[in-house]
Formats: C-alpha cells, sequence, structure tokens
C-alpha cells in the first residue's frame, strides 16, 4: 500500500480515489442508460485534460450537471436505490446545509473539519454542482451570479459555528451573535430560497449558464456560454471514457489559467479538511488490497 496519505487521517489517498472512481462509473452509467447530461468539472476536468484521470493529490471528484437531469437523477435513484451509494441533497435530505448535491458512499464515515456544521451524516463523495440558466448577456448572468452567492452567504452565517476551530473566541462569538437573524430563520430557509432563485431559469432556455450555488464570489470563475457545454465530448479519465464540455479549454482557463501548468510541489496536497473512518469491514478489506 502507498504511503500517501489524506491530509486528516491514515486512509490512504489511493482508497479515497478508487472509491471515488467507483462512483463516477456508477453515476456514469445511470446518465448513460437514462439520457441524463453530465460533465466533468473543475478538478476533476484538468485531471483528464492534464493527467487523463485523477490529479494524483486531488481528493474529491467534480460534476457538474443541469438541474432539471439532476432533479431526473435522484428519481431514478429513489426508484432503484443502489446498495450503499446514497444522493445527498435538498431533495432527499431536508436537513443537509450544503447547497451542491453529493453522492455520498455510506460504507465509509466522514467528518468535515471547519466552521460549517453539517448534521447529516456524510462518506466519500462526489460534489454535483447544478447549472441553471443565468442570462442572455455575460453582462446579465454575472449580475445574477452575484445575487445567488449574496444568498449563499445568508446559508453559511445561518451555519456558523460559535466557536471555530480555525479563529479565537473573541473572534467568533461576535460574528455568532450579529447573525443571530439568519440562524432564527434557519439553513433551511436560505436554501430554499437559493434555490428558488436559481431555478427560475431553466439552462436550455438561456445563451449563458452559472453553478448558481458554487461558493466562489467570483462570477467569472463559474458563469459560462452554454455552448461550452453543448451535448459533451468523451475524455478519458482513468481508462474510461467520461463526458466533458465540448469547449473544455472556455471552461477552465478563466479561473485556472493555465491549467497544465503544473502548481509547486509544496501545493500538491489534498485541499480538504476531514477526518475519514471505514466502519465497514467489506470496504476496509478492500482497503487492505490496494
Amino acid at each position: 500500500m502507498s504511503a500517501m496519505k489524506s491530509r486528516e487521517n491514515s486512509v490512504p489517498l489511493e482508497l479515497i480515489q478508487s472509491c471515488e472512481f467507483e462512483m463516477m462509473k456508477y453515476l456514469k452509467q445511470v446518465c448513460d442508460e437514462h439520457h441524463l447530461q453530465y460533465y466533468l468539472a473543475y478538478g476533476t476536468l484538468i485531471g483528464a485534460v492534464r493527467h487523463q484521470g485523477f490529479i494524483p493529490w486531488d481528493d474529491d471528484v467534480d460534476i457538474h450537471m443541469p438541474r432539471e437531469d439532476f432533479l431526473q437523477l435522484v428519481e431514478i435513484m429513489k426508484q432503484k436505490p443502489h446498495p450503499y451509494y446514497r444522493m445527498i441533497a435538498r431533495e432527499t435530505t431536508p436537513e443537509y446545509s450544503y447547497l451542491w448535491p453529493k453522492l455520498i458512499d455510506t460504507r465509509t464515515k466522514l467528518t468535515q473539519i471547519g466552521d460549517w456544521k453539517e448534521p447529516v451524516q456524510l462518506g466519500i463523495f462526489i460534489d454535483i454542482f447544478l447549472l441553471d440558466g443565468a442570462g442572455n448577456s455575460r453582462e446579465e448572468a454575472e449580475a445574477r451570479y452575484r445575487q445567488a452567492f449574496l444568498l449563499y452567504r445568508h446559508v453559511k452565517r445561518a451555519a456558523m459555528k460559535m466557536f471555530s476551530p480555525w479563529e479565537s473566541w473573541c473572534r467568533t462569538i461576535p460574528k455568532w451573535i450579529y447573525h443571530i437573524p439568519e440562524k432564527v430563520m434557519g439553513i433551511g430557509y436560505w436554501m430554499d430560497k437559493h434555490a428558488s432563485f436559481c431555478s427560475k431559469k431553466a439552462y436550455h432556455e438561456y445563451e449563458y449558464v452559472g453553478a448558481m450555488g458554487a461558493s466562489t464570489p467570483e462570477p467569472s470563475r463559474n458563469v459560462w456560454k452554454k455552448e461550452w457545454f453543448g451535448s459533451g465530448t468523451d475524455l478519458t479519465f482513468n481508462g474510461e471514457l467520461f463526458q466533458a464540455p465540448c469547449n473544455w479549454d472556455a471552461v477552465l482557463r478563466p479561473e485556472y489559467g493555465d491549467y497544465m501548468l503544473l502548481p509547486p510541489p509544496e501545493k500538491r496536497i489534498p485541499h480538504h479538511d476531514y477526518y475519514l473512518e471505514l466502519p465497514d469491514s467489506g470496504i476496509s478489506e478492500w482497503a487492505d488490497t490496494i
């Protein structure tokens, strides 16, 4: 077994990536069978382009899906549940507090570390960022993204912990008190407002689309021409073909610049903070074979 580890525990990064790749194949199979559109996204898309697989130090998978296709996927998974993969989203798990859904492996137990207090038990996951219509001009689309991001900030404040592992109590407690009104309204209230706002413009009806639930403030990183996605194009990832945006260069470059250039060695590390457990005996035995 390789010595490469995730930052917060001793579970090998190779095991995390192997679990995620099995989930990718499952997601691809369901989407292909039911003619649902999906696209490799963000670091996963860079991995496909630059490494024909995972970025060697990456510890998660990112997918884009039009909201309409995702809602169909939710119904399909309800009708034919997987033995241990579960879709965690507002539509399936009302207490869930992230704007973007996650497909998780329930054989694993993942606890995230930071300011966000997630009430739902997570596992090794795939992040699914929903694509919505954003407008018929870049100016309109970016303005709409900024409105969505303001609603996201309400969600984040409602979920804020009183004590943070990253800041002193004298900073976090006053912020927590200041945002009590948002906490009184509740995370669910703000999530529903965000989803209602974003879903008013359908993906297929506008020239520009956006990942309106992304957590970065710059709209240029999450708003694109819909034609750049199109019907998708095949890219090889770990020896399998997966759908990617037709013009993946135009999608990647606003956020990453020269994404073919490797970062310096000190930045080639996983970027998520979590503690991971493998309580399922089956997956623990599988881990021993990697």
